[in-house]
């Protein structure tokens, strides 16, 4: 099957999955207009601010491993590029596992135990994998457990921020919700120069708490 079929089926899927869900949204009520303008940016508060804070710290996880997984997965953990596929799976696997249960487990534990909890197994995730190439015989299994462990620590980070920012802001939710993503969005901009000297640098800097000696060290 080539190419432009298989995206040609994945297109008609996607289409056909958003008809079906338009087709049993219930429709909603028109807002009602606001008595008195209001800002165009909503500057946050500092239950905000703490919230973004413990977003950054465990998405930059994520995003090293959506960037750099399959290079430190080829070049340190010396897998072949179908096991780098099978691998990269498990991480994926266990996001969208713990995502499905997210609900549940919040209304178990609450979002203040199951943020320690994600930050627990972020931290567990990164050391199984950094020590995975060093065990010949285990390597691929410590590696596949570590990026499953990482996919489920990461998975309820930002839909417990949104729940929290809801429902501890100060302001409307709307209004909340903007300052989070204004602080999230000037966050994301200043990464960069938090990682490294230069653009190039900064780049690679993530997946250098990997040790993957493929990668330049800043001067």
């Amino acid at each position: 099957m080539t190419p432009v079929i298989q995206q040609s089926m994945a297109a008609i899927l996607v289409l056909v999955a958003c008809a079906a869900a338009f087709r049993v949204m219930p429709k909603e009520a028109r807002a009602a207009k606001p008595a008195e303008r209001r800002p165009a940016y909503v500057l946050p508060d500092r239950t905000i601010l703490m919230i973004c804070v413990m977003v950054f710290g465990l998405c930059i996880v994520e995003g090293a491993i959506y960037d750099w997984g399959t290079f430190f997965l080829r070049e340190v953990v010396k897998a072949d590029p179908a096991t780098t596929g099978m691998l990269y799976a498990t991480f994926t696997i266990g996001m969208g596992a713990t995502r499905m249960a997210g609900d549940k487990l919040r209304d178990m534990f609450g979002p203040v135990i199951l943020v320690r909890f994600s930050a627990l197994l972020v931290a567990a995730g990164i050391a199984l994998l950094v020590a995975s190439p060093g065990f010949a015989t285990i390597g691929m299994g410590l590696a596949a457990l570590a990026l499953f462990t990482l996919g489920c620590g990461i998975a309820l980070a930002f839909p417990i921020a949104v729940s929290t920012t809801i429902a501890l802001g100060k302001g409307q939710a709307s209004e909340n919700l903007s300052a989070l993503a204004l602080t999230l969005m000037i966050s994301t901009i200043g990464v960069p120069p938090l990682l490294a000297s230069s653009p190039s640098i900064s780049a690679c800097r993530p997946l250098s708490w990997f040790s993957c000696p493929s990668l330049p060290s800043a001067s």
